[in-house]
């Protein structure tokens, strides 16, 4: 995470890796806090629940999936473009 910390996206980022490595089951807001290294009441402010935070997180996902897609059809060479991870 970068040095202007505690953003929406980072939040994210940390939600995903949460999720990723503990599973749904041990997916808590205060662990996303932790690895966000914010505060559970700053994941609070973008996100009501937890249910809220994995609702987000998907769509998040999917945004950047879909930009990513996006950004390949519109090259001059689709072949050329490689999908970043």
């Amino acid at each position: 995470m970068d040095v202007d910390r505690g953003t929406k996206p980072e939040i994210l980022d940390a939600a995903y890796c949460v999720l990723v490595d503990a599973g749904y089951a041990e997916f808590t807001t205060q662990a996303v806090a932790d690895a966000a290294g914010v505060s559970q009441s700053l994941v609070h402010y973008y996100f009501d629940t937890k249910q809220g935070l994995v609702c987000e997180l998907w769509r998040y996902g999917l945004d950047q999936l879909t930009d990513k897609v996006e950004r390949r059809a519109e090259a001059d060479d689709p072949r050329d473009w490689v999908l970043e991870t």
